[in-house]
């Protein structure tokens, strides 16, 4: 038996994307139980629960047990308008206290909410049969329910059976076997919790006793259809308030257009958005606002749009949804919600045109965010020297050619091509040492290979592992757009653009720019593939091959709205890593801005073409003849052994005979 299910536990964890973990009193009294929640870490979003889970909170066939329940109290206030939630009242709370100590409130132990109180069971035995805990988690409802009327302190939410008054109501979205809670001491949304957990009953409930008798079924559906606007418009607003809405960025995160999000009139619970494109770009998602094309909605907005699911399953899914009321249709209940053209069309004006400002420079003049940039080239041009060694400037803020960054920002550099040598290509561009300020992500998988775009499950699980990393990158690198176009014909112009609207469904999601490693075709003249990546695409990088400095010449051949900078040269600087075993020097390139002195100790844009052919062999046979060379490269038969010379002196390969044919091998080069 689980170790959890036989000794008291309570589930913990930080955060709702978190793994969860346990805890558990050090003894089995009540006064244990205080102790153990008392004790769980004051951080931004604790939580725990007296569920148990296999793996995952938010699936309840991972239910496995508990030692008790949990049941919400709400403080409503019927006359306002809007959120009837409100703050707990001193003199509520001091009073439902008294009551508590008095033994007139069932449950063990009590602690005060921001908007109400929380009353937990504590059960003299393990329960391991989910409709056993339903039973239980029902009956104690119906204990906290009636002790509420018995002392006339419960909400009265109907005019029809009497006057209007603010009080004590259950939150049955509590009633879940996925539910957590906040910690007593927690911080949400930047506001610190503090609230003290009293013991107020001694003697644990009976679980064989804690339950419900049958019903008839004609009165579970009348109760049923009497509770369910009321508990699954509570469900909405106990999920908003739970999950406030983060406006440290003034970007729209459902239509990704920037300087356009914020609170409505102050009310942090609520969302505006005046980008007169937000419903035509989001899809329609909002109540309209005041002005063509604008919106206004709520958290559970956001995060239906986030997770690309309707709202009643956010509900569900996080626990804020009972299951007797889960399959109801809420769309008419959501603030927001509204039936939707599929297309909507929306006419601006001047000034509406005129308020939109564009994103911030990642690089000035080079980059921004939310760009779509391509940076291409021929074999062996290097080309991901280049876009390393502009990632890892973002990540460490350091400049790039010349040009200033800012600020440090997170990286996501997907690598699909010689992902094994990636460490020594990061390595050389820090000169020789490990690089202590470059959170540099990498992704790829066991068949080296790049998550797929074009596949909807792929693509999928890559924003959710974004979404799990809680950091949103600025720049995210995807080398080569052929490995991550896996399935897909870059010559199609149908599959080109539906690759593009992934990319901008990245972009739109992270706020990043993106930039795609790409090659170019046979001439070298262009980039390969349909000429819709290059209509798409806001910025086009080319790189190629200048002899009479022995360095790479990098052009930007478009931009949609800036003039394009001058043309840099670049040196791929060779830097000494270590040696081998058998005493072979390992060594890697950097790029980096050419001064115009000599570059005599750069391999060169014609010998950094055989590293780049010989690393696309077959893992375990790095090797090709001369022959095989010339008919890879181009490169005149005349000049192969003389480059092959160089490499061979500089560590990079090594050339033996095989029969009466000279086989160049690779060494140990990123």
């Amino acid at each position: 038996m689980d170790e959890r299910i036989s000794e008291p536990t309570i589930s913990v964890g930080m955060g709702k994307q978190n793994p969860q973990g346990s805890a558990r009193p050090a003894g089995e009294t009540v006064e244990d139980w205080v102790a153990a929640l008392t004790a769980i870490p004051d951080g931004e979003c604790s939580w725990w629960s007296p569920h148990i889970w296999t793996r995952n909170y938010s699936l309840a066939a991972d239910w496995i047990g508990g030692h008790g329940c949990a049941i919400d109290i709400d403080y409503e206030d019927p006359t306002r308008e809007g959120n009837r939630h409100t703050e707990l009242p001193a003199e509520a709370w001091a009073e439902f206290f008294e009551l508590a100590g008095d033994d007139r409130i069932p449950g063990n132990l009590i602690h005060a909410t921001p908007r109400g109180a929380r009353v937990v069971f504590l059960f003299d035995q393990v329960c391991t049969h989910r409709d056993q805990m339903r039973g239980a988690m029902e009956a104690a409802a119906l204990l906290v329910e009636s002790a509420l009327q018995r002392e006339d302190i419960e909400a009265q939410l109907s005019a029809g059976s009497g006057n209007l008054r603010a009080g004590f109501s259950v939150d049955r979205a509590c009633l879940d076997l996925k539910r957590i809670f906040w910690a007593p001491r927690c911080t949400v949304a930047g506001a610190r919790r503090e609230a003290p957990v009293v013991a107020v009953r001694s003697r644990k409930y009976v679980l064989a006793e804690l339950r419900l008798d049958e019903e008839p079924a004609e009165s579970k559906e009348a109760k049923t259809a009497e509770r369910a606007e009321s508990s699954l418009v509570d469900a909405v607003k106990s999920w908003c308030e739970a999950n406030p809405i983060d406006f440290s960025s003034k970007t729209c995160p459902m239509c990704g257009h920037n300087e356009c999000f914020g609170p409505l009139d102050g009310d942090l619970s609520k969302w505006f958005c005046f980008s007169a494109n937000h419903l035509a770009d989001s899809g329609g998602i909002g109540k309209p606002g005041s002005s063509p094309g604008t919106a206004f909605g709520d958290a559970l907005d956001i995060e239906a749009h986030r997770r690309s699911v309707a709202p009643a399953e956010v509900l569900r899914v996080d626990g804020f949804l009972v299951d007797d009321l889960s399959h109801i249709d809420i769309s008419g209940l959501v603030d927001g919600r509204k039936d939707k053209r599929a297309w909507p069309i929306q006419i601006l004006k001047l000034d509406a045109v005129l308020s939109i400002t564009p994103p911030p420079p990642i690089i000035e003049g080079f980059l921004r965010e939310q760009d779509l940039a391509v940076l291409y080239g021929p074999p062996g041009v290097g080309k991901s020297f280049v876009a390393i060694g502009l990632a890892l400037s973002v990540a460490s803020g350091m400049d790039w050619m010349g040009m200033g960054i800012e600020e440090s920002a997170p990286v996501l550099y997907m690598a699909g091509e010689g992902v094994y040598g990636l460490h020594k290509r990061v390595t050389a561009w820090a000169g020789g040492a490990i690089p202590a300020r470059s959170p540099l992500w990498r992704n790829w998988n066991q068949c080296n290979d790049l998550v797929p775009l074009l596949d909807p499950v792929g693509f999928r699980t890559l924003l959710d592992v974004i979404d799990e990393e809680g950091v949103r990158p600025r720049l995210i690198v995807i080398d080569t757009l052929a490995r991550a176009m896996t399935g897909g014909d870059e010559n199609s112009a149908k599959d080109m653009g539906l690759f593009v609207l992934r990319c901008a469904k990245l972009r739109d999601r992270t706020g990043a720019a993106i930039l795609l490693v790409h090659h170019t075709r046979g001439d070298g003249e262009r980039e390969r593939g349909s000429s819709a990546l290059r209509g798409a695409a806001d910025v086009m990088i080319a790189l190629s091959s200048d002899d009479e400095v022995g360095g790479v010449r990098l052009s930007v051949d478009k931009t949609k709205d800036d003039e394009p900078p001058d043309d840099m040269l670049i040196h791929l600087e060779r830097i000494a890593l270590g040696k081998t075993d058998k005493g072979k020097e390992i060594a890697s390139l950097r790029a980096i801005l050419h001064s115009g002195e000599d570059m005599s100790d750069a391999l060169g844009a014609k010998p950094m073409a055989i590293v780049e052919v010989l690393k696309q062999q077959p893992a375990g046979a790095p090797e090709m003849s001369f022959g095989d060379l010339h008919a890879a490269t181009k490169i005149p038969k005349s000049s192969i052994g003389r480059i092959v010379r160089l490499l061979e002196d500089q560590g990079v390969v090594q050339v033996s005979m095989s029969g009466r044919s000279k086989i160049v091998r690779m060494l140990d080069l990123g």
